[in-house]
């Protein structure tokens, strides 16, 4: 690749990643998955208790403490908002980036790096869930390290690659739990099986298992010392029921079909590629086999697990990424006419049906949410499409020309357009998906002594008190509208904010005030009778102020 071509993909590589903070720091959290880490991480900065998370002033044990730790690190440097919050996965996705484009260059040639960066931060997936603060990126990020770290331990034949591996996995588990060191030892393990014989024997695993260890167990063993029970929450609730039984957890619980059309989504145009990647399984040593192993295990684990989700794929991108990067990156000579030119045809095809789809934009929209029938958003909407749809078809003639190289360049350039639609999307979704405006009105509008119950059925892991606190600064009582799970309680105990509908009647009776926070389906399991209309509300809850029993005029 040329000197000219590297320069044209570190410019989309720094476009793409400056796509990743745009509006980051103005665009409100969303409820459950971004406000639920970074309440819990502004109450360990006002704690000053980095070992116990806690969220609505009560210990949460569901996830490991790493994102909270980096968030909580955030805001002590950049002050408590949305921009520091989400800067861990922005951050967690550049790495991840950074990663994709070393391997590339070391698996298929010098100064191919930056197209391998530009297409991973190219992906519908790094755009969309970098924007978002979870866990799953910062976990994609330390499994992708753990195998980079391995794959370099196995071609080189050195223990120190196989020590940084085993390091990178300790932070894995502290960042989502076992799924950090299952991956990657389960791709490892494959790799080896069908490499030659005794390559096991090179892999330090007494000084590899002594690093994890120290990494993990001291935080694991001094949250049990401190709240007895907290391992069996952690490792059997949280993970082994999730994954084996969708029951108490049915909200993640997604049709495959549904898994492996959002993955193919989230890789993108990239995806159209794969198919010829797939010869390297059957050679042995190829550095690529393990790449395939380690998405073959994310992938294959997900569909089979009773708890599915889409962001638990993303493990899976950064490898198949690099793959995709090595064909597009190959001499022409070397790819069969027939494959480049299925390739073009298949983006062809999604070019035009983006082109095909423009003019029922106006009516698709309102069925995906009535916050999107709006003329601004069908204008930045049908703007955004129709530049993906032309680029589209630009990189399929240049495939087809066997300009792959260029191809690959346009295809990365996709995602700054649309990073503008998604912006637009989550601007308009605000009022459904954050607590943002309702929780500033509950801080300005209601009294420090009041009670605030929060009643929402749809919650069943009692989980959306983050909004609340983050934004209102404030704790909130939750009903729990039916028995909890023991597995669903936040600390494995049940806590002292979780109510009943019962004294939220009898509340009411006693003329005692408080602030209702209710969803429109709540309020017809609440036995309050007749109310007001509310003081305020955004597209999911309405705010009263009940400060004596209501009676009907």
């Amino acid at each position: 690749m040329t000197r000219g071509w590297r320069g044209v993909f570190w410019l989309l590589s720094a476009a793409l990643a400056t796509m990743l903070l745009y509006r980051s720091h103005s665009l409100p959290l969303r409820d459950f998955r971004e406000t639920r880490f970074a309440e819990i991480a502004r109450e360990m900065l006002t704690r000053g208790d980095w070992v116990v998370p806690h969220l609505n002033g009560t210990p949460y044990f569901n996830k490991p403490p790493l994102v909270p730790w980096l968030v909580a690190l955030s805001f002590s440097l950049f002050g408590i908002g949305e921009g520091p919050a989400r800067l861990v996965s922005a951050l967690a996705v550049l790495w991840t980036a950074l990663l994709v484009g070393w391997l590339t260059a070391r698996l298929f040639g010098h100064g191919k790096g930056p197209l391998g960066a530009a297409l991973f931060l190219g992906t519908p997936a790094a755009q969309y869930y970098g924007r978002m603060l979870m866990t799953d990126t910062v976990v994609m990020a330390c499994i992708t390290t753990a195998v980079v770290a391995f794959l370099e331990g196995a071609r080189r034949r050195q223990p120190w690659g196989y020590r940084v591996g085993w390091l990178a996995c300790g932070l894995g588990v502290l960042a989502k739990g076992v799924i950090g060191v299952v991956y990657p030892l389960a791709a490892l393990g494959l790799f080896l099986w069908r490499s030659e014989r005794g390559a096991w024997r090179a892999v330090p695993w007494r000084s590899g298992v002594l690093l994890f260890s120290l990494v993990t167990l001291p935080w694991f063993l001094l949250l049990e010392a401190r709240s007895p029970g907290f391992l069996y929450h952690s490792f059997v609730h949280q993970q082994a029921v999730r994954a084996l039984s969708a029951e108490p957890y049915a909200f993640v619980a997604l049709p495959r079909w549904q898994i492996v059309l959002s993955f193919l989504g989230l890789l993108g145009p990239a995806a159209f590629v794969l198919p010829w990647t797939v010869p390297a399984l059957r050679q042995p040593g190829h550095p690529s086999r393990l790449l395939w192993f380690l998405a073959l295990v994310v992938v294959g684990s997900v569909l089979l697990a009773a708890g599915r989700n889409h962001p638990y794929t993303l493990p899976a991108l950064p490898p198949l990424v690099v793959v995709a990067a090595g064909w597009l990156s190959a001499p022409p000579e070397a790819v069969p006419a027939w494959q480049r030119r299925l390739s073009a045809c298949g983006l062809a095809l999604l070019g035009a049906a983006l082109l095909f789809c423009l003019p029922w934009l106006g009516r698709l929209l309102p069925r995906l949410s009535p916050w999107l029938d709006d003329a601004p958003t069908h204008h930045v909407m049908a703007a955004c499409l129709a530049v993906i749809a032309v680029l589209l078809l630009a990189s399929s003639g240049l495939l087809w020309q066997r300009r792959a190289v260029a191809a690959a360049a346009v295809v990365a350039a996709l995602m700054l357009p649309g990073a503008v639609m998604l912006v637009q999307v989550q601007q308009r979704l605000a009022p459904v998906e954050s607590r943002a405006s309702l929780a500033r009105v509950l801080a300005r509008e209601v009294p420090p002594a009041w009670p605030v119950v929060v009643a929402d059925p749809r919650d069943r892991q009692f989980e959306g008190t983050g909004g609340w606190g983050f934004y209102a600064r404030r704790t909130v009582h939750m009903v729990a509208f039916a028995p909890p799970r023991a597995g669903a309680l936040q600390g494995g105990r049940r806590p002292a904010w979780l109510i009943e509908v019962a004294e939220v009647a009898a509340w009411q009776a006693a003329g005692r005030p408080f602030a209702l926070l209710a969803t429109d389906e709540a309020l017809r399991h609440l036995p309050l009778g007749p109310l007001p209309p509310p003081r305020a509300q955004d597209g999911k809850f309405g705010l009263w102020l009940l400060a004596a029993p209501q009676r009907q005029p």
